[in-house]
């Protein structure tokens, strides 16, 4: 093929466009190959030529990212819901720049009494907390609210109670996981001796 390629590429650039009338004249001249051969090396001449690396990065404007001087909603719920102990500076000061807002400074507030009030277990508040709730202009909390209020007498009693169902639900968890590891590989009797030892 090398002894052809300067003549194939003569006919190229004169205009010739047809491989197959190309591999005949090759044919003409002595060429022993094949006419696949022709068309790969046909196909690399219509590939256009490339732009060298340099030349394309001088081309590209360099875009830039504005720093995000707000918090997002899902930053913003984590720095109220974060114990203030553990707080960065940083985050401390994003946190004190939503309450200087007065479209967020009362839900902020009723949020983290809410939290307190769950952390600290002070069942005692909770009335005056859902009172100052329905006097707010806050709709994603006063539907929060009325939510606990469809369930006040259970709502009230695990604020109130220093007891959990934690570890109950633990061992239902645990006891579902050893029912899908089991589901379809060993009757009844091996699921229900795991059930056993898994106390």
């Amino acid at each position: 093929m090398q002894p052809f390629q300067a003549l194939l590429e003569n006919d190229w650039q004169q205009g010739e466009r047809n491989g197959r009338e190309l591999f005949r004249q090759l044919q003409a001249q002595g060429y022993p190959g094949s006419y696949r051969t022709i068309a790969r090396f046909l196909q690399r001449l219509q590939q256009p030529t490339q732009i060298p690396h340099q030349s394309r990065n001088i081309s590209k404007p360099r875009r830039r990212f504005r720093k995000r001087s707000k918090p997002t909603p899902r930053q913003a719920a984590f720095l109220v819901l974060k114990q203030p102990d553990k707080l960065s500076h940083k985050q401390q000061q994003q946190l004190s720049q939503l309450r200087q807002q007065p479209t967020f400074s009362l839900p902020l507030q009723l949020a983290q009494d809410f939290i307190n009030i769950v952390r600290q277990r002070q069942g005692e508040r909770f009335d005056s907390w859902l009172h100052q709730v329905d006097g707010s202009l806050s709709k994603p909390l006063i539907a929060f609210a009325n939510s606990l209020k469809g369930d006040y007498d259970a709502v009230f009693t695990a604020l109130s109670s220093h007891f959990s169902n934690g570890p109950t639900e633990g061992h239902i968890n645990k006891l579902k996981f050893i029912k899908r590891q089991m589901f379809g590989r060993a009757p009844p009797q091996l699921l229900s001796r795991r059930f056993l030892l898994a106390h």
